[in-house]
């Protein structure tokens, strides 16, 4: 559009909206936020450009949720590139065939250089990404996975706990305050002396001590320098050794084990994780309460463009 500004100066001012509002930027710079919404409109897209990219390498994809509860949600899409984490996209829900959709419209070039997706165990994202993205692995990353087998734990710590409250004297119980307090940190790496201290509780509850070891054995997998094979190998043996213990605590997270076993094995080519995701989400949970909720993915697409690209967009023209 035409405009009564420079060239020099609308740069300014939209180097001024970067980690900033429309409001704020016109009450500093005296000027009307139609005009700052006219000068977004010319120079920031509602989408990807995708002549802005070389390659893609590895891609995430997770979903937030724009106002409170598990409700309303938008699809965010990033790609890290050498460190850098840009965004692709934020769809409307997280319908697979709205996902699908956007895959699919990633020009082939671009396509061949797409390493992986890091996304959770949510079917909609997983089958979008095999039907969309042919020969793409799917990278089911070693958080999410640590996070449901924990889990088990958790509800095995709880039950026990409240089996020794009733078992135990008042002064014995509260003599194991110490040992709870490690098993809560939800950690299989411990210091020698709270090895001790959980000794002491493991003694009251073989049941525990069984489920804490079999937490840590599956903790050293991820740690330890094993390939795909071997690693789908340490599954299985794995999965035997909860077979054969008396713990039924574990039977949800077998199942999911086998479920998604390629896409779990498939960390362990390269070892990617969805860590820059979850990053980038929190960034998003910030900009909300700082902007009171944005509820409009279109919207929301052009802030985060800003706040992330928005400098070295804008100096480089």
């Amino acid at each position: 559009y035409k405009s009564r500004h420079t060239k020099a100066y609308l740069q300014h001012l939209l180097l001024s909206l970067v980690n900033s509002t429309l409001e704020d930027v016109a009450t500093k710079e005296k000027v009307s936020t139609d005009t700052l919404e006219r000068a977004l409109q010319q120079s920031v897209s509602e989408k990807v450009d995708w002549a802005r990219f070389k390659t893609l390498d590895l891609i995430g994809i997770d979903e937030i949720s724009v106002k409170k509860g598990y409700k309303n949600y938008r699809t965010i899409i990033t790609s890290k590139s050498s460190q850098k984490v840009r965004i692709l996209a934020v769809l409307e829900g997280r319908k697979k065939a709205t996902v699908k959709g956007f895959f699919k419209s990633i020009p082939p070039k671009l396509k061949g250089t797409i390493q992986g997706v890091c996304c959770d165990m949510y079917n909609g994202y997983i089958y979008a990404i095999l039907e969309a993205l042919k020969g793409v692995p799917v990278i089911i990353d070693r958080f999410h996975v640590a996070k449901l087998y924990r889990k088990c734990l958790v509800k095995l710590r709880q039950s026990e706990l409240s089996r020794l409250r009733k078992a135990l004297t008042s002064k014995t119980y509260k003599s194991l305050k110490t040992a709870i307090a490690i098993l809560r940190r939800n950690t299989e790496v411990v210091k020698k002396e709270e090895r001790k201290e959980l000794e002491i509780l493991f003694n009251h509850s073989p049941k525990l001590r069984a489920g804490y070891r079999l937490c840590r054995s599956i903790t050293s997998i991820y740690n330890s320098k094993f390939g795909p094979k071997r690693a789908l190998q340490g599954f299985k043996e794995w999965q035997d050794k909860v077979a054969q213990s008396d713990l039924l605590c574990f039977d949800g997270f077998v199942q999911t084990l086998t479920r998604y076993q390629e896409h779990i094995v498939n960390y362990f080519k390269s070892r990617h994780t969805s860590g820059f995701v979850e990053g980038f989400n929190n960034k998003i949970k910030t900009m909300k309460r700082r902007c009171y909720g944005i509820s409009n993915e279109k919207s929301l697409f052009r802030r985060l463009f800003l706040d992330t690209e928005g400098y070295d967009v804008f100096l480089s023209r």
